[in-house]
């Protein structure tokens, strides 16, 4: 059994990351978090200011705006929206809960879901432990892909393992 890890996710995988950090936090040794986005972060439950309900709000929103290309995606978004709709909200800036562990936020620069703001909540300034990243000239599924991505997410955990060790 693994009792603590390093745990990475991008959009969705980066939200249910958030959440995993936010269940348990002493299993948690840092996060890398990429292309987190609002709609994936309330469908996790999750929300980082005091405004849960403008941030389900702007979730949903978000979501009625997207196309769906086929039967399988309108299924799909038809199931978000019925979580958004009905999940209680946790939030993640909570001062009674067990101290953060060292986040890692990336983005790509010409990402369409706007995931600054969302970072911005992360209050990652705050922390010497944390930063964020921002990939140039990369959209949401580009920065998952680029080298500048893989380089920073490894420099990150690996120097987190090393701090770990001392």
């Amino acid at each position: 059994m693994i009792d603590d890890a390093h745990v990475c996710g991008f959009s969705l995988g980066a939200a249910m990351a958030l959440r995993y950090a936010y269940d348990r936090p002493k299993r948690v040794r840092s996060l890398v978090l990429g292309g987190l986005s609002l709609g994936p972060l309330v469908q996790m439950g999750m929300y980082l200011g005091p405004n849960a309900e403008s941030w389900r709000a702007q979730a949903l929103a978000q979501l009625e705006r997207l196309t769906h290309p086929s039967e399988r995606a309108h299924r799909y978004f038809s199931y978000v929206h019925s979580v958004l709709t009905t999940i209680p909200l946790a939030p993640w800036l909570d001062a009674g809960r067990e101290p953060r562990p060292p986040t890692l936020g990336m983005f790509g620069e010409r990402d369409p879901l706007q995931p600054a703001a969302v970072y911005q909540w992360l209050e990652l300034s705050s922390d010497a432990r944390s930063r964020l990243e921002v990939i140039e000239r990369a959209g949401h599924g580009s920065c998952f892909t680029h080298a500048r991505f893989r380089e920073a997410a490894i420099a990150f955990v690996t120097q987190q393992a090393a701090v770990a060790r001392l």
